[in-house]
């Protein structure tokens, strides 16, 4: 009887140093997700290159629901590099998370306006519905550079908000780059077109965009034939929308009552 019992306490010690070496093994062939988040959370933090801010934002969003809590920590940081990666990665990683939709809204009102335009974006590129009424007042509030209200404006379309028409109705005639890109992804969603499907050549109009900035080419006289063109493609986009979408050309009688500059 004692040997048996000898014997069943050998088995269950030899059992019990097997599972430690098991898990040890586990630890580190798998990693720990807590451990790992927060590692990969200090690299964001000492990043001194906006690419290395990026790699470990996506890092904590490849974690999962372990990195998310990381990801909303950090745009509360005093770094507008780091708020920018953890908003854009919160928005393409976790795009109906309850606690990213969460953040991504206060994110509308950050101080830095490359910040405020990427969460207007992405809202509406995204399908937040609960973002409408945040996108609404941000898009009336002066203060907010133009480009981000325009990006606004986007999001109100790609979220079906149909009055929204009467301000990309007038972007899609801007000399503003941003203004007309923002338009016309505007109206193709909340019409089903826009002016490239008119002849238009497109918003960049033969320019480039490098680093967030738009240079356009051609000589005074070629810019001048490209405006005209634009103009025509507004023209033909009216009439279409006269025909096609009554509703929505009704729209455009209160352009009558909308200030350019307050736009």
């Amino acid at each position: 009887m004692l040997m048996r019992a000898i014997r069943l306490w050998l088995v269950l010690a030899i059992l019990a140093i097997l599972a430690g070496f098991a898990a040890r093994y586990a630890d580190r062939a798998f990693g720990d997700p807590g451990n790992d988040a927060e590692k990969a959370y200090e690299e964001l933090l000492a990043a001194e290159h906006w690419q290395q801010v990026r790699t470990a934002a996506e890092t904590l969003g490849a974690l999962g629901e372990t990195g998310l809590p990381f990801l909303v920590k950090g745009t509360k940081q005093e770094s507008a590099t780091v708020r920018r990666q953890c908003y854009s990665t919160l928005s393409k990683m976790f795009p109906k998370h309850p606690k990213s939709i969460k953040a991504v809204i206060a994110g509308l009102e950050d101080s830095d306006s490359h910040v405020s335009y990427s969460c207007a974006f992405n809202l509406g590129k995204n399908r937040v519905a609960e973002a409408k009424d945040a996108l609404v007042a941000f898009r009336k509030d002066t203060q907010h550079s133009k480009a981000a209200r325009f990006a606004a404006a986007k999001s109100l379309a790609e979220l079906g908000h149909k009055e929204i028409i009467v301000v990309l109705f007038v972007g899609l005639g801007s000399d503003i780059y941003s203004s007309r890109y923002l338009s016309n992804i505007g109206v193709k969603a909340l019409c089903g077109k826009d002016l490239t499907d008119f002849g238009y050549e497109g918003p960049r109009e033969g320019g480039i965009v490098s680093h967030g900035m738009f240079h356009g080419k051609g000589l005074p006289i070629e810019k001048a034939k490209k405006r005209l063109d634009r103009c025509r493609a507004v023209v033909e986009f009216a009439e279409w929308l006269k025909k096609e979408k009554p509703d929505l050309f009704k729209e455009l009688d209160n352009l009558m009552f909308l200030a350019y500059p307050g736009v």
